[in-house]
């Protein structure tokens, strides 16, 4: 006599060729879509006109300036890039000299007048600079699938989220003097026992904010993703069928 998990198992074997045939009896066909014309160009020009509508209103209400005029024959106080490229000046802020046990491993290069030595605060944040620039020159080599959706992809997913975060962290470091003068407890140092161990980063809190925040949400998104991908049993092949009727 057939138990119950014979006659279920029987009944998906048989579901599954059922619609195995209905499948490749069926013709496929594109996903009938928008054409360019008027549709995407209409839109797209109520996008356009709506953003430059926002621009005249704030131009019209906001001061041409927020503070006093610039004054240039003297220096400003604060000198910042910018706003686009505050996250660079902010990875060469928060580096320091690369130490190991204490030793510093700093090298002069082309001698000790050049001025410039190797592994030192200078040259480490410059090369933290291509942890932002390099993935994206680097992804289209890496990732080869076809996954499209964060939960097809956790590791990608997440890492371009912890990018994120780590770009708005490191533009606010870049104006670490002006948040210390404003909340003092932003400067103070933290784990400075570390540095008889090895020296990366500075000490201070927000330094640790801005390294410490990216690996969590690097964590944040990953776990959850990759809990769902497993529990549902997310493929890279959904995207094949996308664009196809079955």
């Amino acid at each position: 006599m057939a138990t119950t998990s014979d006659l279920i198992r029987t009944y998906s074997e048989e579901a599954a060729r059922l619609d195995k045939e209905r499948r490749a009896a069926k013709k496929t066909r594109p996903v009938e879509g928008h054409p360019f014309w008027p549709h995407e160009v209409i839109r797209d020009s109520i996008i356009i006109l709506l953003f430059t509508g926002l621009c005249f209103l704030l131009s019209g209400f906001m001061p041409y300036f927020l503070e006093s005029p610039a004054d240039y024959s003297s220096q400003p106080p604060v000198i910042l890039p910018d706003w686009y490229l505050l996250w660079s000046y902010g990875m060469l802020k928060i580096t320091a000299d690369i130490t190991v046990l204490g030793v510093p491993l700093s090298v002069p290069l082309m001698g000790e007048n050049f001025g410039w030595q190797l592994l030192n605060a200078k040259t480490w944040g410059l090369l933290l600079n291509g942890v932002v620039a390099a993935p994206l020159i680097l992804i289209v080599f890496l990732d080869r699938g076809n996954s499209k959706r964060p939960v097809e992809a956790p590791f990608w997913a997440s890492a371009g989220m912890a990018g994120v975060v780590y770009i708005f962290m490191t533009s606010v470091y870049s104006i670490n003097n002006v948040i210390y003068s404003e909340f003092p407890i932003f400067g103070q140092e933290y784990g400075t026992w570390l540095n008889k161990y090895v020296t990366l980063f500075q000490m201070d809190l927000l330094a640790w904010l801005t390294n410490l925040l990216t690996l969590l949400t690097f964590f944040v998104f990953y776990v959850p993703l990759k809990i769902v991908q497993k529990q549902h049993g997310y493929e890279a092949k959904l995207n094949a069928n996308y664009y196809k009727v079955r």
